[in-house]
């Protein structure tokens, strides 16, 4: 191979390696938009946010939204939406245990709130009762333990839905660049 040609080789690896070729390379938003109570998976700001609920309401059954270069697309194919929709899975999967661990919490929480007003009234007017004090600071310390092995369990599962939510977006965001390339992606419609 002369020179010339090995240098443009490595050139040209340098451009594709550098300059993404769709909006799956650059990091543009897309969204996953389910027709059904399991909602939407996004990645975008808020205006992109609008164009997909406006969007949600034109267009019926699930879609695949996506800017590529600005110009947004939608993708309704069934196999690569049935391929998206399984990239999110473990991620929804994994947001119905943090659901119910946050009503737990919140349950722990109001028994806290009751305790904490309780505590006021104890160290109210001019003789706080800190007989009294001293029994719910004992009661809160308990109330406080499940709590913390809740946070603890949310915290963990806040680290494994980041893990799968980063897979399923590579895995959406190549489906995207083959919707790209099939010519399964089409102009959304204007909002």
């Amino acid at each position: 191979m002369s020179r010339i040609k090995q240098l443009v080789a490595v050139a040209s690896l340098a451009l594709a390696t550098v300059i993404p070729t769709h909006a799956a390379d650059r990091g543009e938003p897309y969204a996953l938009v389910r027709d059904s109570e399991r909602g939407t998976s996004m990645t975008g700001d808020s205006a992109d946010w609008s164009a997909v609920k406006t969007l949600r309401k034109r267009i019926s059954g699930d879609f695949l939204w996506f800017r590529d270069s600005g110009k947004a697309y939608i993708v309704q194919d069934a196999g690569v939406l049935a391929r998206a929709r399984k990239a999110w899975e473990p991620v929804d999967k994994l947001g119905k245990e943090m659901d119910v661990h946050g009503r737990e919490m919140d349950k722990h929480g109001k028994v806290m709130d009751a305790l904490g007003k309780d505590m006021e009234r104890a160290a109210a007017g001019t003789k706080p009762d800190e007989a009294k004090m001293h029994a719910l600071e004992r009661r809160m310390n308990d109330a406080g333990k499940p709590m913390d092995a809740l946070g603890k369990q949310m915290d963990a599962l806040g680290k494994r839905m980041d893990a799968e939510s980063r897979t399923a977006d590579k895995t959406v965001r190549a489906l995207i660049r083959e919707a790209l390339d099939k010519g399964l992606a089409q102009p959304a419609p204007q909002v």
